[in-house]
């Protein structure tokens, strides 16, 4: 079987927030190879057909009623659906453009905490966390790879301008994250270290040429216990066109490039895609629309998430306010 078929091969499963009455939470089941020399977690955005306006998980299920307003989960979320690859464990948890409610198109609550963005605290978390100094300071080094990058579709310097605006803001709302550019390199997403691993030493941003429905891909690498972050990986798909969109597109299926890169960073920091229609105005969630450009700057519930991860401390930066509304 191909990689990527492999990759795709995700089962479906539910998983409960703890502390939340019987939370309907769409994921994927998670079996772990007692050989395996880690775990990668493979996140895609995945592509619309030419008339769909709206993106979200390809493969769960509709939301419950039972669902519940806030998802914050104090226990480990099990990672996303599972197949052996080789050596190490391989993740999919995939986005796709559909509309999962019967045609209903999703939209935010008319009145209550997420009508806006800064008032909204829903956020959902993986259990793998970066390493971090003795002040709880996570440095993520990474490198570009701009081989494969089609000009038509995307001008020279796009992506590391998104990149570097997406950083900007993940580390505005926490200064204990820190991205640091180490320059450029032939990395490969998905790259197998030379131990078998899953982890090949280089935290990579890239383009690849993933199958037809794959927008955008994020992978997180962790050790065998799904606990610490080894090694993660971002690639757009080049088939696409990207833009930095400010007013009106340039074509009527321009992706906005710095909104679907904030939010794969937020994969890479431990932050899972939010499924509630109520969640529209997140970085996390899981919708998307041709031309939307809300994802590019964090909601509270974001913010939240990744002051959870990161804990702020005596000195640290740890902002709640000056949050934009879209």
């Amino acid at each position: 079987m191909h990689r990527r078929q492999r990759l795709l091969a995700a089962v479906t499963g539910l998983v409960l927030a703890a502390g939340l009455p019987t939370a309907l939470v769409p994921r994927t089941a998670v079996t772990h190879a007692p050989q395996a020399k880690g775990v990668f977690i493979e996140i895609p955005i995945t592509a619309p057909p030419a008339s769909a306006p709206l993106a979200r998980d390809a493969a769960p299920s509709a939301p419950s009623a039972q669902q519940p307003h806030y998802v914050h989960t104090a226990a480990p979320v099990p990672a996303a659906g599972v197949v052996q690859d080789g050596p190490g464990i391989r993740s999919v948890d995939a986005d796709a453009f559909n509309d999962p409610f019967g045609g209903a198109a999703p939209g935010s609550a008319d009145s209550g905490p997420c009508a806006k963005a800064s008032t909204c605290p829903d956020f959902q978390l993986r259990p793998a966390r970066w390493p971090t100094d003795k002040n709880g300071t996570a440095t993520i080094n990474w490198k570009f790879n701009d081989d494969g990058r089609r000009a038509v579709r995307a001008p020279a310097g796009l992506l590391e301008n998104a990149v570097s605006a997406a950083m900007s803001q993940w580390s505005h709302w926490d200064s204990n994250v820190v991205f640091r550019y180490q320059g450029l390199t032939t990395a490969a997403f998905g790259a197998t270290g030379k131990d078998g691993s899953c982890a090949d030493g280089t935290n990579v941003v890239t383009w690849d040429k993933f199958d037809s429905d794959i927008i955008a891909m994020a992978g997180v690498c962790t050790d065998d216990a799904g606990k610490v972050v080894r090694d993660a990986d971002l690639a757009l798909n080049v088939t696409y066109h990207w833009e930095n969109i400010t007013g009106t597109p340039s074509t009527r299926h321009s992706i906005d490039i710095t909104s679907i890169v904030t939010h794969e960073l937020g994969h890479w920091l431990g932050l899972l895609d939010l499924d509630s229609p109520q969640d529209v105005h997140q970085t996390m969630s899981g919708y998307a629309g041709y031309g939307e450009t809300n994802k590019r700057t964090p909601a509270l519930g974001d913010i939240m998430g990744v002051q959870k991860l990161f804990p702020c401390g005596p000195g640290d930066s740890c902002p709640r306010t000056g949050i934009a509304d879209d």
